[in-house]
């Protein structure tokens, strides 16, 4: 069920706190990520299925990003939460034509990168992500392309017990991801959650 999940988003305020907290729970190394300099971001992943990562992002201080605004919900956290999930694609050219029919805005196609190290860029094509709202319900497409998946050289010592999306407009929702060919359990509810249990070293955990 969640083989095409690419990656979850965790945004947080403070990426080393956040990171030493979940190691605590978990028992579970973090690995280093990189930078998003045009968003003023960095991050850092820990693998959670075959080609599947938890992504913790959050700003960094010492950027000076292009964008005014910061992707991924950062601008409008109020704690640390899940506020993205990126589904992986074959397609992504295929796949944004039913987003755009879910949200226009959510459909464009861009090129995204990122720093690994001094010498070692990961490169990527995927739609667009959007500053707000502080919780998107509807994946962002990812196509690595050429680059080596980030969860090559991590291993995997946890794995999803479960993902549910929460949210007000669930039928419509429901059908985006039948088109998608990924069928998450999506909930009616009020308010719009992401919500992850994994199974880890530790015991279960809930984020």
């Amino acid at each position: 069920m969640y083989e095409n999940i690419d990656h979850i988003v965790y945004a947080v305020a403070n990426l080393e706190r956040s990171i030493e907290i979940f190691t605590k729970a978990t028992g579970l190394k973090v690995y280093p990520g990189g930078e998003h300099p045009d968003w003023g971001t960095h991050n850092a992943i820990v693998r959670i299925g075959e080609q599947t990562y938890l992504e913790f992002i959050a700003k960094k201080k010492s950027s000076q990003p292009v964008h005014k605004q910061t992707w991924m919900g950062l601008d409008l956290i109020e704690s640390d939460k899940i506020t993205r999930w990126a589904l992986a694609s074959k397609d992504v050219e295929l796949d944004a034509k039913y987003l755009k029919k879910y949200n226009e805005d959510l459909a464009t196609i861009v090129i995204g990168s990122r720093a690994i190290d001094e010498h070692k860029m990961l490169n990527w094509l995927m739609t667009t992500v959007l500053p707000s709202p502080w919780v998107e319900p509807a994946p962002f497409l990812i196509d690595w392309k050429k680059s080596e998946h980030p969860t090559a050289a991590i291993p995997q010592n946890c794995s999803i017990k479960s993902f549910t999306i929460e949210h007000a407009e669930s039928e419509v929702l429901k059908k985006l991801l039948e088109k998608l060919q990924c069928p998450i359990e999506v909930y009616t509810t009020h308010s719009t959650q992401l919500k992850l249990v994994l199974e880890t070293p530790k015991g279960e955990i809930v984020i």
